[in-house]
């Protein structure tokens, strides 16, 4: 089946041609010719998105080959896709498939598992600890890769970046690396097999990161300091 989010994923509605249609205890159900949302997997979440402008439902066990639908008379449908949700689900998926690439080209890690999924955004190493200046070294090399604006190749279960390489990857993808703004690594937990490391990326990392410029301003403000490098003596000298 084509997928059309895989080659126009900046389009936000779609009209899409039923191929066949199945009724179901008093519900229709329609197959479609072209999948327009990307109905996620265990690792990426899927669209949010409306069915003639409804919510949408799938019948149950044929792996979201039908959905639901009103009218059998109808040859096809409309698709409207949340732009907002999968903006955000292509900023971090990207922003974690660099990071995922850079963590096995420049260290001796291995990549478990990973999950994209609103700001559930983290990656999963075989390692039981990591020092400060190597994850520094993953969010800059990640950065550097995403200012340099270069072009993505979404080959329908990995993507393709100059300079990087192939990378597993699974749903629509933005055209280009600067799409994603920067990435932040936001935090860092162990599991049970290694260490988890949280990131946060696009619109999500750019709300944070002011939020800490604020944050800091006004820690100035409240220790009546003009710099940055004057808070740590103003908070020793609280003691």
């Amino acid at each position: 089946m084509s997928k059309i989010y895989i080659r126009a994923p900046y389009k936000k509605e779609y009209k899409i041609k039923i191929e066949h249609i199945r009724n179901v205890a008093n519900h229709i159900y329609a197959k479609l010719e072209e999948d327009a949302a990307f109905y996620g997997n265990n690792k990426v979440s899927g669209d949010i998105f409306s069915v003639d402008d409804m919510p949408c439902h799938f019948l149950k066990n044929t792996n979201n080959e039908y959905i639901e639908i009103s009218d059998s008379s109808k040859s096809n449908i409309e698709i409207k896709i949340n732009w907002q949700e999968r903006l955000k689900n292509m900023q971090g998926n990207l922003g974690l498939a660099i990071f995922r690439a850079y963590i096995e080209k420049t260290s001796s890690y291995a990549v478990q598992n990973y999950r994209v999924k609103g700001k559930e955004l983290y990656v999963d190493i075989g390692a039981k600890d990591i020092a400060f200046v190597t994850l520094k070294n993953l969010e800059e090399l990640s950065n550097y890769l995403i200012t340099a604006n270069l072009d993505v190749e979404n080959r329908d279960g990995t993507i393709f970046i100059d300079s990087i390489g192939e990378i597993e990857y699974s749903g629509p993808a933005l055209k280009r690396t600067g799409e994603i703004g920067l990435i932040l690594v936001n935090d860092i937990e162990k599991t049970l097999n290694g260490l988890r490391i949280h990131l946060l990326a696009g619109t999500n990392a750019l709300k944070t990161f002011r939020e800490n410029i604020a944050l800091l301003n006004n820690i100035k403000s409240y220790l009546n300091v003009s710099s940055r490098e004057e808070i740590f003596p103003a908070i020793k000298k609280l003691k």
